[in-house]
């Protein structure tokens, strides 16, 4: 993974199904950052708010249990240093409207190969959009 950060980068994936942590953690396997998972909302807070957190990339199945919420508490963050990823099977056009208005940094539309998530997870934390023409980067 191409780093651009002093230390490794740190990723949140806050799902409560096993299958969206496993493919992010094969699509990352061998590269240089650290993941974390959190099965429910309360112990993703617990991970964010901890002694000396630094997570750079939330990753929040929207099916998760108050995703919606944990979504809320990211952006809220003041000063904001997490970039947030909203990630589901199914979305449509007001439903992405909403997330954009809520402050979501990227969305992708599972399921999605390991060099998609790779790719979509460095480019997120590069601060980059994977191709312009998608509405904020709906990632495929």
């Amino acid at each position: 993974m191409a780093n651009n950060f002093k230390r490794k980068p740190t990723i949140l994936i806050a799902a409560d199904t096993g299958t969206l942590v496993s493919d992010i953690k094969k699509a990352l396997a061998g590269q240089q950052c650290e993941l974390f998972h959190a099965n429910r909302t309360p112990q993703a807070i617990a991970i964010l708010t901890a002694p000396n957190a630094s997570i750079d990339l939330a990753i929040v199945e929207l099916e998760f249990p108050s995703g919606l919420d944990l979504i809320g508490h990211l952006i809220r963050q003041t000063p904001r240093t997490t970039k947030v990823m909203a990630a589901s099977a199914f979305f449509n056009s007001a439903f992405l409207q909403r997330l954009k208005g809520l402050g979501v940094d990227d969305v992708a539309q599972c399921p999605l190969s390991r060099q998609t998530w790779r790719k979509a997870i460095e480019n997120l934390l590069r601060g980059e959009v994977d191709s312009p023409g998608r509405p904020f980067g709906v990632i495929k």
